[in-house]
């Protein structure tokens, strides 16, 4: 297959051609900043070149307006605004997840809200006896892989068998709606504690540093220096 040819061909035999395309925030708009790759030699065929900016706040009220939302909050994109039916559906979906699965999922947002990059089978499991204090006994790799399988299937992670490499869907991992999946009994503050001493017990240097550092920018110095 050969975008651009397509795209040319396409220009050829009809009056108006449109290439649409999207993309969340994440390492895939690193593209766009490339010269090389199918991606950038498209956008070199476009008569017009556009850049689309963020949605203003009142802009998100509009189409708040336009669809009927009701809810008050700050959406932070213009689809999540639309996508308050599938929340509810993704929450039902996570309530009937075993308790295992469910932490398997708390244990990668804690890594992705201390900035803990990559998201780990190793990391997970070190989590979920260290941090989430889980009581069933022999988590082993394969009930964490299994568990990471059903959290794959049901859409809230994407993660394939042979690789270690777990990636979130941001959705549910980001603001406002990542407050359902955390408990609320729960501290992100006092869970980074007990965080830290887990990198220092298995040895996880890059992690320990990596969460030290979001502290830091997050203006809690007393976090780092401790």
């Amino acid at each position: 297959m050969n975008p651009p040819y397509i795209f040319n061909f396409l220009k050829k035999i009809s009056r108006v051609c449109v290439l649409a395309a999207t993309c969340r925030d994440g390492p895939e708009l690193k593209a766009v900043n490339i010269n090389t790759g199918q991606l950038h030699k498209i956008y070199d065929l476009f008569d017009y070149k556009f850049i689309l900016k963020p949605a203003s706040d009142y802009q998100k009220n509009e189409l708040k307006h336009a669809i009927g939302e009701t809810d008050s909050r700050l959406f932070p994109t213009l689809g999540s605004i639309c996508m308050r039916k599938h929340f509810e559906f993704m929450r039902e979906r996570f309530r009937q997840l075993t308790e295992l699965e469910k932490n398997s999922f708390r244990a990668i947002f804690l890594l992705f809200s201390g900035f803990i990059y990559p998201f780990t089978l190793q990391r997970i499991k070190a989590i979920l006896t260290d941090v989430l204090e889980h009581t069933i006994h022999n988590i082993d790799d394969p009930a964490i892989r299994t568990s990471l399988n059903i959290l794959e299937a049901n859409g809230f992670v994407i993660f394939t068998k042979d690789e270690n490499f777990i990636v979130p869907d941001a959705a549910y991992i980001t603001k406002p709606e990542s407050g359902f999946y955390y408990p609320e009994n729960r501290s992100l503050q006092k869970d980074y504690v007990k965080l830290a001493e887990c990198f220092k017990k298995h040895k996880d240097a890059d992690g320990l540093n990596k969460l030290a550092f979001s502290q830091y920018n997050n203006g809690r110095y007393r976090f780092c220096s401790d």
